[in-house]
């Protein structure tokens, strides 16, 4: 499945947050999209994405057992750096 959407997008592909978002985006609405309709809205999701989410950093941190006690401090201090 991960090498027939890297295909339709000519190699651009990558299953990560937008991906996730996007797929549950349709099932939320009750739609279940073609590889090639997906595709598509992945490539103009993928465009309108120009900067990471706060959020997407926390969930990530959380996921690798950081510690996230400080972690807005933390962020905040990365930012101005």
């Amino acid at each position: 499945m991960i090498a027939l959407l890297k295909q339709l997008t000519s190699g651009a592909f990558k299953d990560g947050a937008i991906a996730r978002i996007l797929l549950n985006e349709f099932w939320s609405n009750g739609v279940a999209p073609t590889y090639r309709e997906y595709a598509a809205a992945w490539l103009r999701a993928k465009e309108a994405h120009t900067r990471p989410n706060p959020e997407w950093a926390f969930l990530s941190d959380k996921a690798d057992l950081k510690d996230t006690k400080d972690w807005k401090q933390l962020r905040t201090k990365k930012r101005s750096t």
